[in-house]
Order: C-alpha cells, then structure tokens, then sequence
C-alpha cells in the first residue's frame, strides 16, 4: 500500500507544512507503537478545528486496527477511546458536525434537567471529579470521533483481491506477487474486498470449506450485502489509475496504479453518513 499523506482524493490533500508534521509524527508512533504499518487515515472536518487519523494495522489469523487522532494538525497524535457500551448506547442520539474539540462534551436528551446546548467543560477539579463518577458520565467529542471513524473504516476499507491471502492453517499475508489488475478488470467490483474480519455470511460459509491451499477470497467483497450502486468504479482517461468512490461515506476514495499492484486510500470529509443514498440510487 502506498504512502498516501502526499496524494489528492477527491479533490483534498495535505499542504506541505501538513505533509510534514503527519510524516514526522507517524515516523516517531511507528517506533513507539512498534508497528511499520501505521498509516495516514484521512481528515475529518470541524467547525473549529480538524481531526487528522492514522490507523495501525497488525494480521495474525485476525485483522487488529488501532486507531489514532491529532487535533493540532498533525503534530502530535494519540490514540483514540475504544468503543465501549456506554458509547454505543449514546451516539446514535447525536447529531451535527464536530467541533475539534476532543473535550466537548454532548447532552443527554434522556437525562433530566439537561441544558438544551452541548457543554464546553472548563478543566478544572471539579470537573475532573464529576467524570470519576460512573452515573455522571457523558459523552464527549472524542469518543463519537473514535466510533465515527470506525464506523466509516468498517465500510470502506478497500483492498484489491489478490493483496492479501489467508494460509491454510488461517494466517493472514500481504502477497508479494500481486502486481495489480489490466483496466478492464480494475473497473469490475467483484476484483475488491473489505479488509476487515469477515461480517457477511457468504464469506464466513466459504471459510468453513476452505482448503489446503492460499485463499485469496477470505473477505466480504465489496458489493456483498450492499445495495447496487452504492461504490462507484472509474478508470482515468489515461488507463492508468482506477478510483473507487463510496456514496454512502462522501469523502472517502481508493485509487490503485492500473498493472503494478500500487494502492492507496483516504477519507476527507465531515464524517456524517448519506443517509439518503437509497434515494440516489
């Protein structure tokens, strides 16, 4: 996969001081995190300021995704919250577009005597003692970003099939001898998979027959449980790049060099799902 802090998609990238930071920074969690595959996630928006993503990948007979954020351009990056029940069970009530604020804080519609505009904490001590209290908790910023971006990852996550296989005693590897598709092929849809653990049916029946030898159709393609229409495929005047656009993340774009084997992808956007897709297709 290609380094893609230098790339444009969907019209966005990095400026040079940009570029610089996050290559700086993810450079130095590399050796911190004792992991060479974090890469540059992509960037999601806020009224005040941006969030900027990296996610670390590790592959056993599992797929381990770590996520990071960095609210001051790229300086700096930490990792995010993992998503507990707590979150789960108090996202969903939120809406409108991020701050940038890792601290802001969300109301509870269901809590009584909730002021109706979301709350700024000042840091102070009290404060810190009110979050020790489990009853008191609520939901900030940067807990709905770490559950955005893995919703957002979990439906986009292309890779091409042929980069990966899976052993026949389960181990997942990079394949060294995928050298990408011819441009007709790359067009096609049912060439990509989601890297990710397998969630669809159909993929969990063909691993249960698998057999002794590498299987390079161990994950949910692209268009399995998904609605037709909802990925876009398109090859460049030139025949030699190949984009593939989500409708239901606007934002998020793959490219993959046309007969080399070279991919890279990323997310720009708000991170808010079209929820109106259905209605486009």
């Amino acid at each position: 996969m290609v380094d893609g802090i230098s790339e444009e998609f969907l019209g966005y990238s990095l400026n040079v001081s940009q570029r610089l930071a996050v290559r700086t920074s993810l450079s130095k969690l590399r050796i911190n995190e004792k992991n060479p595959d974090i890469q540059f996630w992509g960037k999601i928006t806020g009224t005040k300021r941006d969030y900027y993503i990296a996610q670390g990948v590790k592959t056993s007979d599992r797929i381990t995704k770590t996520y990071y954020f960095s609210a001051d351009e790229g300086v700096s990056f930490a990792q995010l919250p993992e998503v507990d029940d707590f979150i789960l069970g108090k996202v969903q009530s939120v809406r409108g577009l991020f701050t940038g604020n890792p601290a802001n804080l969300y109301k509870d519609p269901n809590a009584p005597k909730e002021e109706e505009e979301e709350e700024e904490p000042e840091e102070d001590e009290g404060d810190e003692k009110k979050e020790e209290d489990p009853s008191k908790r609520k939901l900030n910023e940067l807990e709905r970003l770490s559950y955005q971006v893995q919703c957002i990852d979990n439906d986009t996550c292309v890779a091409p099939r042929g980069a990966y296989y899976m052993t026949p005693c389960g181990i997942i590897e990079k394949n060294k001898a995928y050298t990408g598709f011819t441009a007709s092929d790359s067009k096609a849809l049912t060439n990509y998979h989601l890297f990710r653990d397998p969630q669809s049916p159909q993929t969990l029946a063909r691993l249960r027959k698998m057999g002794f030898t590498n299987n390079l159709d161990f994950l949910d393609g692209v268009t399995e449980d998904q609605p037709a229409g909802v990925w876009v495929a398109q090859v460049d005047s030139s025949c030699t790049q190949t984009r593939l656009r989500s409708l239901v993340w606007p934002g998020y774009e793959f490219k993959q060099a046309v007969g080399d084997g070279s991919y890279t992808s990323a997310y720009f956007g708000n991170g808010m799902k079209n929820e109106d897709v259905m209605f486009m297709l």
